[in-house]
């Protein structure tokens, strides 16, 4: 009796268990996403730029004005081409092989018109059409004019001259018309800021010279550069300090129909 209650109870709990097998639902297999098992791509391969040719400054075509005048700028300085390429301003380099040379006799402003004038006089027979921009720099403190310092004695002359001091920057501009081979329009103008500088110690103006930058500047120093950090203020353009006041230039460009107006990004 027990071992037949025994065998019934025992088949009674396989049939049981076969029945909650049977019941139980199978594992579903987990199929791989298609986008985690899709093989990565390579990331495309940048556009090759191309090379600038030599003089050509780096212009953002999204930022250049369409303008109908050739512009060509009589100068080899970086800092003008820069400015003009900030702006959007489409040009063209000519460097001219003028003498900045001092004439004592000359007072400031009108040496500086004089000096942007040759400037663009020597590039303007070489442009046959079109509007050549001419541009000169000079330092004046207690009425004597500073130009390039001729060597690195000299810029630290310069420098010691300046040294807790307020002077005057002048850049000098002028924008000859060029039409059918002849000069139309010439008009010449001058910006002037003051800046001051803090007192420049010996060991200042020695770490300054080290760095190269006084050697070929106006005055010995640039603004945009490591003097930034003893210049106490400045009244006026900063751009005219950097070597091209903007806005004399928008001016005279825009009296000779050039339409200089900020451009829309894209656009």
């Amino acid at each position: 009796m027990t071992s037949t209650a025994s065998s019934g109870a025992s088949r009674n709990w396989r049939s049981w268990w076969r029945t909650c097998a049977v019941g139980r639902r199978p594992r579903r297999e987990r199929k791989p996403s298609r986008w985690c098992c899709r093989p990565r791509q390579p990331p495309p391969a940048p556009a090759k730029p191309r090379r600038r040719q030599p003089g050509e400054p780096r212009l953002r075509s999204d930022r250049s004005l369409r303008v109908s005048r050739r512009i060509v700028l009589a100068s080899a300085s970086p800092r003008r081409r820069e400015l003009l390429a900030q702006v959007g301003i489409p040009f063209e380099v000519m460097p001219t092989d003028v003498p900045e040379h001092g004439r004592p006799e000359a007072e400031p402003a009108a040496l500086a018109e004089a000096l942007a004038l040759e400037k663009a006089q020597a590039a303007a027979g070489r442009v046959a059409e079109g509007l050549v921009l001419g541009a000169d720099t000079i330092v004046v403190v207690d009425s004597r004019v500073l130009g390039k310092p001729a060597d690195a004695a000299d810029a630290r002359a310069m420098l010691r001259l300046l040294s807790g001091r307020t002077h005057q920057v002048i850049t000098g501009v002028a924008l000859i018309d060029r039409q059918s081979g002849t000069t139309r329009h010439t008009d010449v103008a001058h910006a002037t800021t003051d800046v001051t500088f803090l007192p420049w110690s010996d060991e200042d103006i020695d770490a300054y010279l080290r760095t190269g930058e006084p050697l070929d500047k106006a005055g010995a120093y640039a603004i945009q550069g490591y003097a930034s950090l003893l210049i106490e203020g400045i009244c006026g353009c900063y751009f005219n300090v950097v070597g091209l006041p903007l806005a004399l230039v928008a001016q005279m460009l825009r009296a000779r129909g050039v339409p200089v107006r900020p451009a829309p990004l894209g656009g």
